[in-house]
């Protein structure tokens, strides 16, 4: 089974690839690369916004794991997650599974549990709302079939986090969940200014229904590429697809598919790092605990590091799998 996974997942990279570079032929390799010279500012001006949207997500994630988590860890875990989630197939939840794993050693494994799945649930809702905006300014622009799947995919990704909220109401965290979802709606807001300024420097003539336009078009294809490596052919299919509504030719659509992917992948690099930094955190977190729990033990002085009980009553090889 988790071999066929693996074949799976590099054939529709493959088919993604292959995918990605019909689009470039199409659009023409000259006119694309013209277009991107173009947008060169507007990258590094993505690359800020994307960075925005990890400092808000932080924030929220700050408000539902308390002041017991170290800021430096939550950091490296909130880079870390990030890095998977624009690079994996159903990269949020792998994502929010790793965050957990790096931060189990300052809390309880069923208050990180309980994170992860507030954080899956809000990002669905937020994803969900911005998509029902660009529906409803796309609808008009779009043809029939395409304007249909970006309504049924805000539907669905509002509907499903909803719900997922409801269902996993227990196991979330009491506290912190109003600022989380407004931390999740000031990230979508950054996108959203990121994707504006990409449309910009594509077209001088576009304007900003156009460039919600292009959100929908980003957000829907990123949740249908979510069983590809980064993405690669889908949210750049789903541009070229509804280039027409947002007043783009075919190569600006893919520009800006490639630009955003650029700034995001900028991000990657740097979560890559810090995951690499965090791992070995985590090691010297669990080793210094396990050496205060071996001289607690030897003592009898010495509480648990995870909650004020004696060590022979709670301790375990790792804290958070209380």
């Amino acid at each position: 089974m988790k071999r066929a996974r693996v074949v799976a997942s590099l054939l529709v990279a493959v088919l993604g690839v292959a995918a990605m570079v019909g689009f470039v032929v199409h659009a023409g390799p000259s006119h694309v690369a013209e277009v991107l010279v173009r947008m060169r500012w507007a990258v590094a001006v993505a690359v800020a916004f994307e960075g925005v949207r990890i400092v808000s997500e932080t924030w929220g994630a700050r408000a539902l794991y308390g002041p017991d988590v170290p800021r430096p860890a939550l950091v490296r875990a909130q880079l870390a997650g990030y890095a998977l989630c624009y690079v994996l197939p159903a990269g949020r939840a792998v994502a929010e599974a790793c965050k957990a794993a790096m931060l189990s050693p300052y809390l309880p494994r069923a208050r990180v549990v309980g994170v992860a799945l507030a954080n899956q649930a809000m990002a669905l809702v937020a994803v969900g709302m911005a998509s029902s905006l660009c529906a409803v300014v796309a609808h008009a622009r779009l043809a029939g079939p395409l304007a249909m799947v970006l309504a049924v995919h805000s539907a669905v990704t509002l509907g499903a986090g909803l719900l997922l909220l409801v269902t996993a109401a227990r196991r979330m965290p009491p506290t912190g969940k109003r600022i989380a979802i407004l931390a999740m709606l000031a990230s979508r807001v950054a996108q959203a200014g990121a994707i504006l300024v990409f449309v910009r420097a594509a077209a001088a003539h576009a304007s900003a229904l156009d460039g919600l336009t292009v959100w929908g078009l980003h957000l829907m294809g990123a949740s249908v590429g979510d069983i590809a490596l980064a993405q690669v052919g889908f949210t750049d299919g789903a541009l070229m697809l509804g280039a027409a509504a947002a007043h783009l030719d075919t190569a600006s659509a893919l520009s800006v598919a490639l630009a955003v992917r650029a700034a995001q992948m900028t991000w990657v690099a740097v979560g890559v790092v810090a995951g690499a930094c965090g791992v070995s955190s985590r090691r010297a977190t669990l080793l210094s605990l396990a050496e205060g729990a071996s001289g607690a033990s030897s003592e009898g002085s010495l509480p648990c590091p995870v909650c004020p009980a004696a060590p022979q009553e709670c301790w375990s090889p790792s804290p958070g799998s209380r």
